[in-house]
């Protein structure tokens, strides 16, 4: 089963960024100090903080000392992949949409054709997975 994930507003997704791009937790304070010129300001950290865990983006791992309190640890509860492709399915799943499955993979490979080959590798390596995903259910519904 799915599991329905929300839509992310751009500073969500800037901050989310910030997240799924460290290989450690977080606190406020290092999310201050990561974020680049022109996004998210000091005074909406925490506010974004907030929404992000009662969306389920983010989890408290923990605390740290910072100075003289206790500051939050936060790790990402989803990651980038599975938010990109809840988003992907919803469109792709939407009868009303227009979705392109052909114009999605050449917006993809653009004109990059030493990233073309990477993604053309990562998409058979995809196919293949889910090719024996499905005959594995095949199986077991013919053993039952």
């Amino acid at each position: 089963m799915k599991k329905n994930i929300p839509y992310l507003f751009p500073m969500e997704y800037e901050m989310m960024m910030v997240f799924w791009n460290s290989d450690k937790p977080l606190t406020a304070v290092d999310l201050m100090e990561c974020r680049k010129e022109g996004s998210w300001s000091k005074n909406s950290t925490h506010p974004l903080i907030r929404t992000l865990l009662e969306k389920g983006f983010l989890e408290v791992c923990g605390t740290q000392k910072s100075g003289k309190v206790n500051s939050r640890l936060f790790v990402p509860a989803i990651s980038m992949e599975e938010y990109l492709s809840s988003q992907v399915s919803e469109v792709y799943e939407n009868k009303k949409s227009k979705f392109n499955i052909g114009y999605f993979m050449a917006s993809l490979l653009g004109d990059d054709s030493a990233n073309d080959e990477k993604i053309i590798n990562d998409l058979e390596e995809w196919i293949k997975k889910r090719q024996n995903g499905l005959e594995d259910n095949d199986n077991h519904g013919k053993e039952n």
